[in-house]
């Protein structure tokens, strides 16, 4: 397999999103990068996401699978969060993978040396962020032969699913009646989870000051909130029903209806801003209240 810099060769969808990580965050940010994912070209600062030294790949350039929760960088490390592996899978494929590198318990390595180690910090933080584990690689200390072949295994470990399960996750294989969940209720769900699951977490964890980790915590719910603005905006009624299908409380409702609302602020903001008016949230939002309470009456 030949790897550059410049371009992944023979890569699968996971080895060509961590190069093109690598990539984006070389260049400047006006250069313009081929997205395996989204299947089209963007500007280098649309493919990383992230204020501080650590950046990551953006959610709509992440693989559509829930296997791969996180890719990100800082000058020094490259950071993968995944399902964790399955050993006794991995085993299976060691002749598969680029010369001299093997799985151990500590890592990934090459001979003598060591290509990558997994953070020590839990597989699961939370039911909702789902089961992962954090891989780090000292990018910037490896040469780019044993960079690619870094890359290049954990391509093939994804490639061929040698990933444990989790078995809190929901089964939806047919049942001795044979049957199964409506395709398009499993397609809605399936999307759900990956806005809820494709985070970074463990690598977040790393940082040791606590209003760096609030602050970054923070900013992952925002992100979150606008991907599943995105949702609704392409789709509303689907959004909902998948949201309070997976949320059947009362508490679930009330946070769907604080999202509506708070992406109706941000349409009310934009709007004034069109008109040369700008206007704060707490008025943005007291506007939103307004017409709701109005359209309450009138209903």
């Amino acid at each position: 397999m030949e790897m550059t810099m410049d371009g992944p060769s023979g890569l699968g969808l996971l080895g060509q999103q961590i190069m093109l990580a690598i990539t984006a965050f070389r260049a400047e940010p006006d250069t313009v990068l081929y997205c395996a994912v989204r299947g089209s070209y963007f500007a280098a600062r649309e493919i990383l996401t992230g204020e501080g030294a650590r950046k990551f790949l953006v959610y709509d350039s992440l693989p559509g699978a829930l296997d791969v929760k996180a890719i990100g960088l800082d000058q020094k490390v490259l950071f993968l969060e995944l399902t964790p592996f399955d050993f006794e899978r991995l085993e299976e494929y060691r002749d598969e993978f680029p010369k001299d590198v093997q799985f151990r318990k500590d890592g990934m390595w090459c001979g003598r040396r060591k290509l990558a180690h997994m953070g020590k910090g839990p597989m699961k933080p939370d039911a909702e962020h789902g089961m992962r584990s954090l891989w780090m690689i000292d990018w910037s200390e490896l040469d780019q032969e044993l960079l690619g072949k870094a890359i290049a295994t954990f391509d093939l470990a994804d490639s061929v699913g040698a990933y444990i399960s989790d078995p809190s996750a929901e089964d939806d294989s047919p049942d001795v009646s044979g049957n199964t969940k409506p395709s398009l209720e499993l397609r809605m769900n399936f999307q759900l989870q990956l806005i809820h699951e494709q985070v970074p977490i463990l690598a977040l964890q790393l940082e040791h000051r606590t209003e760096q980790r609030t602050e970054q915590r923070l900013e992952l719910t925002l992100e979150q909130t606008l991907r599943f603005e995105r949702w609704l905006e392409r789709n509303p009624e689907e959004a909902v029903e998948v949201y309070l299908a997976n949320h059947p409380t009362p508490q679930g409702a009330r946070h769907l209806a604080s999202l509506i609302q708070f992406k109706l602020a941000r349409d009310v903001k934009e709007i004034a801003r069109r008109e040369g008016r700008q206007i704060d949230w707490p008025e943005a939002r007291r506007i939103v209240r307004k017409l709701v309470h109005r359209r309450s009456n009138a209903a």
